[in-house]
């Protein structure tokens, strides 16, 4: 087997060539193998040909790399400054590839010096920095007040806090549209709840704006909203649930099929057939009243976070297998009803579906302003 001299191979080869500052390189690596460390020799190249460091400009995209990038600098020029000739000899041919000049080892003894003389030392930041800085210095070309700066996420929570006791002080004296939106939202959340919608809606507000001014008003997005739930003007949760347990509402006689299949099943079938008999067997108005306990049987959790049960969980393989067409039908057909129905409850909370839903992170966007 032949081996190969170890003289024959330089691993930093590959590296040396990218971090040559003659060469326009485009660098794509996985995490880990190197590529803040070409980016560092291509910098400390960069000043060792006599760049100087108020020239340099290095974007990243986080401030933790552009970090990394500065302190691994500053520890390099750092022992460049104090290593003895042997010692910088070395480091500075294994950047190079070979032996330095003489204006090279001279100059690398000063560069950490000279990068702390510098304004504002290298300029190594992310590209929000960057373009933070060129709005500071050109804020009238960019139709920027001056001497703004961005909003940090303390300044944002403040101010939407300001906001919000305007917003409520505002309808509090007044007996308005926003006092009557905010009477109706105030019904149906606590505070903190209210508190936590308000910043999600004005987090992001443009979202929420550019849906109401798509429809012209708040009313009308939430007609639209209504729609897109099947909902009618000023139904309510319980006409939902009415209509879906009336005479006719629902396959009554698949149903029944489907109760006999299980009743003859294990005991956990067996009580629901009879939680489903019980419900066919009783009137309208008694079964929209316990239509929780129907849906029960088809979904997990039916009063908060309703989802539909899996086949398997609502009969076995072996009562499936006696009667597998009526159960499908079953399992099928009510599941996607009742959870339905429910998420039509969840989503339309108040006994009728206002618009003050829509009208209050509006106000409070435009108070905040």
């Amino acid at each position: 087997m032949e081996v190969l001299a170890a003289d024959t191979i330089d691993p930093d080869e590959p590296q040396r060539g990218a971090s040559d500052p003659r060469a326009s390189v485009w660098v794509a690596a996985s995490a880990g193998t190197g590529k803040t460390k070409v980016l560092s020799d291509r910098v400390l190249r960069l000043m060792l040909n006599g760049t100087e460091p108020r020239r340099i400009l290095c974007l990243t995209y986080t401030k933790a790399a552009a970090a990394e990038m500065a302190n691994r600098l500053a520890d390099r020029l750092g022992t460049w400054a104090v290593d003895d000739d042997q010692r910088l000899e070395e480091a500075l041919s294994k950047l190079l590839g070979r032996r330095p000049t003489e204006e090279q080892r001279r100059r690398a003894r000063g560069l950490f010096a000279r990068v702390l003389d510098t304004p504002g030392g290298l300029g190594i930041r992310t590209i929000h920095a960057f373009c933070q800085s060129l709005l500071g210095r050109f804020p009238l070309e960019a139709d920027v007040a001056p001497h703004a700066r961005p909003m940090d996420e303390r300044d944002a929570i403040g101010l939407r806090r300001r906001a919000l006791y305007r917003l409520l002080e505002d309808a509090r004296q007044a007996d308005g549209p926003l006092a009557a939106a905010l009477s109706g939202v105030t019904r149906h959340l606590g505070e903190f709840r209210f508190n936590e919608i308000l910043g999600e809606v004005t987090g992001q507000p443009g979202r929420f704006t550019a849906m109401i001014e798509a429809h012209g008003s708040p009313a009308a997005a939430a007609d639209a909203a209504r729609d897109l739930l099947g909902l009618a003007s000023g139904e309510t949760p319980a006409d939902v649930i009415g209509a879906a347990c009336a005479d006719g509402g629902c396959d009554q006689a698949s149903l029944r099929r489907a109760a006999g299949a299980l009743a003859v099943g294990t005991q956990t079938e067996r009580a629901r057939a009879r939680k489903m008999a019980d419900w066919l067997e009783a009137g309208a108005e008694t079964r929209a009243e316990t239509f929780d306990r129907w849906a029960g049987v088809f979904l997990t959790d039916p009063k908060k976070q309703p989802q539909v049960r899996a086949d398997k969980s609502l009969a076995t393989t072996a009562t499936e297998k006696a009667a597998p067409a009526p159960l499908r039908r079953c399992a099928q057909k009510q599941s996607g009803c009742c959870a339905c129905c429910r998420d039509v409850v969840r989503q339309s909370r108040p006994k009728r579906p206002e618009p003050c839903w829509l009208s209050v992170p509006p106000c409070c966007i435009a108070t905040g302003n």
